[in-house]
């Protein structure tokens, strides 16, 4: 998930114009994280993949298949976002039967995003016409973040992917800070809170992305991310690469590690990420 890597140019120029919609789709995948920016009023974005997961750690697990689905629209506001977010899944297992496996929805979550603050509306950074230096050194605004929350509820997981006392609806909420510390480098953070309404299930994590525009069509990320609850702390490490293929397409891949509690494993996905802007009116900041 990666509303990151392609053009922050475009976005940051966007988003001190025009709001919130860019000139190219810029997509949560495939990282982890999720951006501080919504895709634009009246903008639906279709974000999917298919991630492989091999030994993951959990008992008698050999490996696992995932699909997961993110929609996301432009509802209302510039600055709000409806998010609904499914994975399915299916593990196979170690066991004298060959083929013995299970599938379920691993996750299923809906849930809203606003962008509160934007260090970019309402400024315009001025040229000198005199000074190629003083156009292109660092400018401190570009440490100050966009910031955003999220919050949403997390519905039972199906099958094997649900814990026996695991809450049937509980709430999740997501702090978003989104840092342009230059035309090609951007950070990420996302503090997160799960499951709040369960004392035994509730967890806690965070996610740091770090991604690098190369030109106008790739972009590349680093990313770490860490969650712990009362059953178990993972710490995932991941990288990986985003193409476009048009304005309103990209394409994109990653692997990773995951770390548990001495244990660990590989996963790889690969992406897909759709924008349908037709109905989209550019709206100027006032």
């Amino acid at each position: 998930m990666f509303q990151k890597p392609l053009l922050f140019l475009s976005l940051l120029l966007s988003c001190s114009l025009y709001a919130q919609h860019t000139t190219e789709i810029n997509a949560n995948r495939p990282s982890q994280s999720m951006g501080a920016f919504s895709v634009g009023k009246t903008v639906f974005q279709l974000e999917a993949g298919g991630i492989y997961h091999d030994d993951p750690g959990a008992e008698n697990v050999k490996n696992q298949y995932s699909a997961e689905v993110q929609l996301r629209y432009g509802a209302f506001l510039e600055s709000l976002e409806l998010i609904a977010d499914v994975n399915f899944a299916k593990q196979g297992f170690y066991t004298p039967i060959d083929g013995a496996s299970s599938t379920g929805f691993s996750n299923i979550e809906l849930g809203a995003k606003y962008l509160v603050y934007d260090p970019f509306k309402n400024y315009e950074e001025k040229i000198n016409v005199y000074s190629w230096k003083a156009n292109h050194r660092f400018k401190w605004r570009r440490l100050i973040p966009a910031v955003a929350v999220y919050a949403g509820a997390t519905a039972k997981p199906t099958g094997v992917f649900s814990g026996p006392d695991a809450p049937e609806l509980s709430p999740k909420v997501i702090v978003i800070a989104q840092q342009h510390f230059s035309q090609k480098w951007a950070l990420i953070t996302n503090l997160i809170a799960d499951k709040l309404s369960s004392e035994e299930y509730r967890g806690y994590g965070y996610v740091l992305t770090l991604t690098h525009g190369i030109n106008n069509q790739w972009s590349v990320f680093a990313e770490n991310q860490g969650y712990k609850n009362d059953f178990y702390k993972d710490m995932n490490f991941r990288a990986g690469a985003a193409t476009l293929i048009d304005k309103n397409m990209q394409i994109d891949f990653s692997a990773g590690m995951n770390l548990r509690e001495s244990h660990s494993s590989f996963f790889a996905q690969v992406g897909l990420s759709w924008r349908f802007d037709k109905n989209h009116q550019s709206v100027e900041l006032k």
